[in-house]
């Protein structure tokens, strides 16, 4: 069980073969992402198209929600790593998604998530 950040899925909505192969080689594991991560992939989907990329990419994870223990703690990880890390709240709720659920955190961006212990990068 891991927790796709949304540049994996990006990567695997561009078909980058970096990720794909990294996707392949988890196969049988069980992926989730953050309902955070929902919203950015269709924040960036510009046509039809795109958007049924999304769904596609989408149908291969369990999304997250977000509740209170998660928001609660996403606030106190904004307040800690906005100045010094430059933490905007999105990735804040990520990280929060990941700590609550311990899931390990698969991403590209290792600098906006300096307080997971368990982070994965392809």
């Amino acid at each position: 069980m891991i927790l796709l950040d949304t540049c994996i899925l990006v990567g695997v909505i561009r078909q980058d073969e970096r990720m794909l192969g990294w996707m392949a080689r988890r196969a049988k594991a069980v992926l989730h992402t953050s309902a955070i991560s929902v919203m950015e992939l269709y924040q960036g989907a510009q046509t039809r198209k795109d958007e049924a990329e999304v769904e596609q990419a989408l149908s291969a994870c369990v999304v997250l929600q977000i509740d209170a223990v998660i928001a609660a703690r996403a606030g106190a990880l904004y307040r800690r790593y906005a100045p010094s890390h430059g933490l905007d709240a999105f990735d804040a709720l990520i990280a929060a998604t990941a700590q609550v659920t311990k899931l390990p955190l698969v991403t590209l961006n290792a600098k906006h998530f300096p307080m997971i212990a368990r982070l994965e990068q392809p």
